[in-house]
């Protein structure tokens, strides 16, 4: 099987520009690009039709529009330089609590992701939908940040001190980024309101190895598939995967911050004029 690794987005034009054409080689979809999903499930003939059998094993929130199913549920996480910052934050008013007490300190000393990507976008969105009170410390913490386009560059960067903390990081690249540190770096979740970004896997209509296809599906929900899915470093959410050796899980996360503060992404399309008043609310507190 090959694998071709793409932006979020770039991954359903690809898709739709060779649909187009008459001439896919794409079997298999995998993003957690919420919103650009959303487009490309209602346009006819781009998906397969398919239920896997191990649906019936698996929680509602397994199917995230027809026909395509969450691979895994990554949480977002604060991520700090535990040398740099002594307090430990517990979510995003705990942070900025911390850093308003002395904001010459931290200007640009915190990082968030760029919210005119479709990533930083779908996961402070959701975050601000479900928690409208957060403008409150966002106020406090977006003029002291600046905006990155990917995890691997803000966890880089706090690592080496350029950053002291970044929020609405993907827990699942800081993971292992944090047990390699030696306690440099820390990680936690927010206990007002960890978003989780599901990640979602469809198979494309008139995909060429159409059985393979549904085989692999099947397995990535099947109890030995979402044991990959862990240990691969995503999270994985079917009952009965322990949490341990590296592998995390959803449910390890509901334990930790309790059921009401989970925020799971919707793969729903955003009203583009919700979309652009929300981009410029958020890219005016940075000061873009």
């Amino acid at each position: 099987m090959d694998a071709n690794n793409l932006d979020s987005d770039e991954v359903f034009q690809r898709v739709l520009s060779e649909q187009a054409t008459g001439g896919s080689p794409v079997d298999v979809m995998v993003s957690n690009a919420s919103q650009a999903w959303a487009d490309f499930a209602e346009r006819p003939g781009t998906l397969l039709p398919y239920k896997s059998p191990e649906l019936a094993k698996l929680p509602k929130n397994a199917t995230l529009l027809p026909n395509v199913y969450s691979m895994s549920m990554d949480p977002l996480s604060i991520v700090y330089n535990s040398t740099l910052l002594k307090e430990k934050p517990t979510g995003l008013k705990s942070l900025a609590d911390i850093v308003s007490k002395d904001p010459d300190k931290f200007k640009g000393k915190i990082t968030t992701r760029d919210v005119n990507g479709a990533f930083g976008f779908s996961v402070s969105h959701a975050f601000t939908d479900a928690r409208p009170e957060a403008w409150s410390p966002l106020e406090k913490l977006l003029p002291l940040g600046k905006a990155e386009s990917s995890s691997g560059t803000q966890l880089e960067k706090i690592l080496s001190g350029e950053y002291v903390a970044g929020f609405f990081i993907s827990a699942a690249p800081a993971y292992p980024k944090a047990d390699d540190s030696g306690g440099l770096l820390s990680l936690t979740f927010l206990d007002d309101g960890t978003v989780v970004l599901p990640r979602g896997i469809g198979i494309a209509a008139k995909a060429p190895h159409e059985a393979t296809a549904k085989l692999f599906t099947d397995f990535l929900l099947s109890a030995e598939g979402q044991r990959a899915v862990a240990e691969g470093g995503l999270t994985s959410y079917r009952e009965g995967i322990e949490a341990t050796d590296g592998r995390h899980t959803y449910q390890e996360l509901v334990k930790a911050v309790g059921t009401k503060n989970v925020i799971d992404v919707k793969y729903t399309k955003i009203p583009d004029a919700e979309v652009k008043a929300f981009t410029t609310r958020w890219d005016g507190l940075l000061g873009r």
